[in-house]
């Protein structure tokens, strides 16, 4: 079977009775990185978070890292000092507390590189300069000097000669109208797998082809971007979906009505997928979704399936009409006249339609003969043939199923070469082709376990079968000299305990759990307590009280 999740991914599995777990491994991220103020370069913000971006040194290590100014060289990056880790362990740039020309502020961001969210960061120009990791705000914006200042819009219009908007600007300039926007996300989030823009934010894409730079809205109106590794690449500005498989696993349980015999089933693909059984037998299959299969059995007849990944059964009508000369239930013989089945060649069948012997055979039983108490089954090697023990009652019309309630067909090998078919009448009742027995459950006294004389009632043509070896009967306690005893009985220094058999009482001061299982009879404390100790106590209390 071919299993999906809300995680993605598909996991196969086989019916086979045994349970079994299908794991998913879901791409959502527990976030591990707080940032205190975003991408806001006029507010000191503080990063904590794992630290493996800064460097081997700092694989594994958890800590904080902060906003600080840079001065630049020449009006361009690199910076004259690079920030280093402070008395306190914090990232961050004491050299540049206060810049005032030609200054930066590094905004420090959560960077998620698919594995963990780490700090990673970002330069943004301060047209007042910098002080204590922040920009100094500018007292009024000057709309022209290609400065995206505070209060601007880091957008461009969209262009339409329609509504008469002019294209007067390029990503990361004012536009001409200095016009003061708020930030708003198309798709709603950070939403990985959908295609988004926002306004109020510069949107360069990434140039790693796995990595995506989701850009998002925080509450209060500014934008937040969030570098995120996909799992299966980056298109269009989003991730791309796990794409579907188009080998696909499947089961196929091929169901042979009315067998009498092992069919076989088999598939037109190109592996030649087969299976065999008695009634049934299933066979996994797999190829590309949709392909069409014919199936054909021994039995005859055609089936047909399209491979989907799901289970499927398909059947097989092993007989198609009731032989001349026989009764029929539901498509299953129940009674014919002699010479009337049509019995296999070299075989002899009796007037219920059974097979009593076949020559040209090595006979095998699987449970060592006539065990009318243990559901068993003969296999001839020549043809590959199967017979199993069954209940009467199973194959009658409703009129005779009473008629055969007790009836078993015990099938066994006759000699090396053949087998046969005994009927025998089951005391108790006749289940799933084995006789029930009597349960005997006895509780406060043993129970005497009744004989009863039994005979077989041989099939035509077959010798008398002998007296079933096997007991007839199942003791809820122990069982001892034609006796079934209850648990916890005492008998001759020992008791019946839960395995069924007598075991001897335990001497005093040894572990116990029950009063019977103790020769002194009497458990305190989970220990045996011997005879004298008693005797000790009651002739204290005599004299106590004397």
């Amino acid at each position: 079977m071919t299993w999906k999740s809300t995680c993605g991914g598909y996991v196969y599995t086989t019916i086979d009775g045994y349970n079994e777990n299908a794991e998913f491994a879901c791409t959502t991220q527990t976030k591990s990185c707080t940032d205190s103020d975003g991408l806001d370069m006029y507010t000191k913000g503080q990063v904590y978070g794992p630290l493996d971006a800064f460097g081997s040194s700092r694989q594994g290590q958890v800590g904080y890292a902060n906003d600080f100014c840079l001065q630049m060289k020449e009006g361009q990056f690199p910076w004259t000092y690079d920030p280093e880790w402070n008395d306190n362990d914090v990232l961050s740039n004491d050299y540049t507390e206060v810049c005032e020309k030609e200054c930066a502020v590094y905004e420090m961001i959560c960077f998620n590189n698919g594995k963990a969210i780490t700090p990673s960061g970002q330069a943004s120009i301060c047209p007042a300069g910098c002080k204590s990791g922040a920009c100094v705000p500018t007292s009024k914006p000057v709309c022209g000097n290609k400065i995206c200042e505070s209060g601007e819009a880091d957008y461009c219009p969209p262009c339409s000669k329609e509504e008469g908007i002019a294209c007067s600007c390029s990503v990361g300039t004012c536009p001409s109208d200095c016009a003061t926007q708020k930030c708003t996300d198309s798709d709603g989030g950070m939403n990985y797998y959908e295609y988004g823009y926002i306004t109020f934010f510069n949107n360069n894409p990434s140039e790693n082809p796995n990595l995506l730079n989701e850009k998002s809205c925080r509450s209060d109106g500014q934008a937040i971007e969030n570098l995120y590794e996909c799992t299966y690449g980056c298109f269009e500005g989003a991730c791309k979906m796990m794409p579907e498989p188009t080998t696909l696993k499947e089961q196929v349980t091929c169901i042979f009505s009315n067998s009498k015999a092992t069919q076989s089933c088999y598939a037109n693909n190109k592996e030649g997928s087969s299976c065999s059984g008695y009634d049934s037998c299933t066979v996994t299959i797999s190829g590309e979704k949709g392909t069409q299969l014919t199936w054909k059995s021994t039995c005859g007849g055609y089936a047909y399936t399209t491979i989907d990944g799901y289970s499927k059964k398909i059947g097989f009508d092993c007989l198609s009409s009731c032989p001349e000369g026989c009764s029929c239930y539901e498509g299953k013989i129940v009674e014919c006249t002699p010479g009337a089945y049509p019995c296999k060649e070299g075989c002899t069948c009796d007037t219920h339609g059974q097979v009593l012997y076949c020559g040209k055979n090595e006979c095998i039983d699987s449970d060592g003969g006539k065990n009318y108490y243990e559901k068993g089954y003969v296999t001839m090697t020549y043809p590959n043939e199967v017979f199993k023990d069954k209940c009467a009652a199973d194959e009658a019309s409703p009129e005779k199923a009473d008629y055969y309630r007790n009836l078993l067909y015990e099938t066994y090998c006759y000699d090396s070469k053949q087998y046969a078919y005994a009927d025998y009448q089951c005391p108790y009742g006749c289940s799933d082709g084995t006789c029930k027995k009597m349960e005997l459950k006895p509780t406060e006294k043993p129970i005497e376990i009744p004989k009863k004389e039994r005979k077989d009632r041989p099939a035509e043509s077959v010798k008398e079968p002998p007296e079933p070896s096997e007991k007839d009967y199942v003791c809820a306690g122990c069982e001892l000299d034609d006796k079934c005893y209850p648990f916890g009985y005492r008998k001759d220094n020992k008791f019946c305990s839960d395995n069924y058999k007598f075991t001897s009482q335990i001497k005093e001061e040894e572990k116990c759990d029950n009063n019977f299982e103790c020769s002194s009879n009497l458990c305190i404390d989970s220990k045996c307590v011997s005879s004298g100790f008693i005797q000790k106590i009651l002739s204290w209390f005599k004299g106590f009280f004397s």
